[in-house]
């Protein structure tokens, strides 16, 4: 049995697994680390009032605003602020992955037994002989989420079969591999690595936490490095369609291009603060972002450095995204869809073209909403949607409509992040706390 993940076990330091002198934070409720790894690595409790659990116990009293520790260490120590965990180093951490099978959609029956809200249907019905032990809480729905009104589109018609980039023009359907394979791995420079985007089918633009995005071959190479024009981390990567890099400054406020070596200012938001970016399939830029002082979260359009000037509101002017100040990862889909994950959230949210929401996928129906955190998002020509479940180890592929379909789960993986997808379908992975970047080959 795997004791770091057992609902039977004993609850224990997220770090180095000790059951012994945890140390909770009697402020937010949050589950942290053991009493030596609270000394060892104190940037795990920086903004903490920290306690021993027995002082906790006594001082707690309202339980139910515990951090289940009956679950175990899958989400306890990540369900943080966004900042603790941009400040956290992941030398000397050990991680655990779930030690559990391939499945497939067709072990789930219908589509009935989907746990995603469309506008028309509550698809929340488990599949026949799936046991879980969910904490009381019910599925999310969208009137949770961010209100459309927040969002900026371009309402004009276009070409719903025109591939984003990295998509082959006309793909052949294809057949998802039993046991997707590692078929190359790259060791970065990185104290942590959280972002990877594909320049083509043999480089990769890297990050992590420095302020130097580096550029790699599937040999290993270092082929160059860009240190971002503020000195900060930059949040986010992409490559546009003539191979430019491009990356978010969250502290600052920019979405920055770099060419010819050369970083220009592309995009100055001043109150918003920039998370996500993607290119889209017209060479258009979607950016994810949320103002810290009103709360609000939007993803807007930009045509070069201009904002396209057609909001579509929500019918309901319900919210889509709810947290501010947590991460969030953008990409459009082969059928110009728009997906954003968001981990606080524990969902994906996928909207058409025009801004007009399709579906809310909240984890697969085996398994509680909680148990979900999407980090890095990614699509592929075959318009199957996949996202990085950090904190469980896996990555969830999905249809275009948000049926799920199966996980990656074989490949060692140890808390992915980082998500993108070259144009022959093969995913890149970026890894926490290994630091490496590995090459899957999933379709057959």
């Amino acid at each position: 049995m795997d004791q770091s993940n057992s609902a039977q076990d004993a609850v224990r330091c997220t770090l180095c697994q000790s059951p012994e002198n945890l140390v909770f934070c009697e402020v937010c409720h949050t589950r942290l680390v053991c009493k030596n790894c609270h000394e060892k690595y104190p940037y795990a409790s920086e903004n903490h009032t920290a306690v021993i659990h027995k002082q906790y116990l006594t001082n707690c009293t309202d339980r139910s605003l515990m951090d289940e520790p009956q679950f175990g260490s899958l989400s306890a120590l990540y369900s943080t602020t966004e900042e603790e965990i941009y400040n956290r180093s992941p030398q000397g951490a050990e991680s655990s992955p779930p030690d559990r099978s391939l499945m497939d959609v067709s072990q789930f029956g219908s589509l009935s037994a989907l746990s995603f809200t469309t506008e028309k249907q509550d698809f929340s019905m488990s599949p026949q002989g799936a046991e879980s032990s969910p904490p009381d809480r019910s599925l999310m729905n969208v009137p949770q989420f961010s209100s459309l009104s927040a969002l900026s589109f371009t309402t004009e018609e276009q070409d719903y079969s025109m591939p984003p980039q990295g998509a082959e023009s006309s793909p052949q359907d294809r057949s998802l591999m039993d046991v997707p394979q590692i078929s190359a791995t790259l060791d970065t420079e990185y104290g942590y690595l959280n972002g990877v985007t594909c320049v083509n089918n043999n480089e990769v633009w890297t990050c992590g936490n420095e302020n130097t995005m580096k550029l790699y071959n599937l040999k290993e190479e270092l082929l160059k490095s860009i240190q971002t024009e503020s000195g900060n981390e930059p949040r986010d990567i992409t490559v546009t369609k003539d191979g430019n890099l491009v990356y978010t400054d969250y502290k600052k406020g920019t979405v920055n291009i770099v060419q010819n070596s050369t970083v220009q200012e592309s995009i100055s938001i001043q109150e918003w603060k920039p998370h996500g970016v993607c290119t889209t399939s017209l060479g258009d830029f979607l950016v994810v972002m949320d103002n810290i002082h009103n709360g609000e979260v939007k993803v807007v359009r930009y045509s070069g450095s201009t904002e396209k000037p057609s909001i579509k509101p929500d019918d309901k002017g319900q919210p889509l995204y709810l947290s501010t100040g947590y991460i969030k990862y953008i990409s459009e889909n082969r059928n110009q869809d728009i997906c954003v994950s968001s981990y606080q959230d524990h969902a994906i949210v996928v909207v058409n073209q025009a801004g007009k929401h399709r579906f809310t996928y909240n984890g697969p129906p085996f398994t509680p909403p909680s148990f979900f955190k999407p980090f890095g998002i990614a699509t592929d020509s075959q318009s199957r949607i996949l996202t990085a479940d950090r904190d469980n180890h896996c990555i969830h592929i999905l249809d275009q409509d948000g049926q799920f379909l199966r996980y990656i789960d074989n490949c060692e993986l140890q808390l992915p992040w980082g998500l993108c997808v070259d144009t022959r379908d093969n995913l890149f992975v970026a890894e926490w706390y290994t630091r490496k970047v590995k090459k899957i080959q999933y379709y057959t």
